[in-house]
């Protein structure tokens, strides 16, 4: 499996999409710092919010594969603009929270990740796990 970064905003779903990918039990979990699970390092929304702790997550695109920006599509939440050219490794694009939005909100957060240059979006529910083999085709898990 490729070693890959986790980032986005509070509530995005990183730590459940890595429970699910992991075959971890689903349970809530508040990320407090960078963590590593195996070949996931799962980030706090805070550092992708607050942008004082955007050099911490630039330094650790160094040591990955691949950084997963996931994008809760329930939300306006915004991605700052080029911050995935920023980073030393390839960025997917990851809309979360599938089974909650509407059709209209899962086609404005494919096209919010693709208007930032991130050519690969995937669209997953970590809860049911629907979007999952896309996700372990890209990351090689199968």
């Amino acid at each position: 499996m490729k070693k890959v970064l986790l980032v986005g905003g509070v509530g995005a779903g990183k730590s459940t999409f890595r429970q699910r990918l992991l075959a971890e039990p689903i349970e809530y979990a508040k990320t407090q710092a960078l963590e590593l699970f195996g070949q996931v390092v799962d980030s706090p929304g805070e550092y992708w919010e607050g942008g004082r702790f955007w050099h911490a997550l630039q330094t650790t695109s160094c040591d990955v594969d691949v950084v997963a920006l996931l994008l809760d599509p329930t939300t306006t939440a915004r991605i700052p603009a080029g911050f995935a050219s920023c980073l030393s490794c390839p960025v997917i694009g990851v809309v979360t929270k599938s089974a909650l939005a509407t059709p209209r909100q899962l086609e404005t957060a494919r096209a919010r990740l693709s208007q930032e240059g991130i050519d690969s979006v995937l669209v997953v529910d970590s809860v049911s796990g629907e979007g999952f083999e896309s996700v372990r085709e890209v990351l090689c898990l199968e």
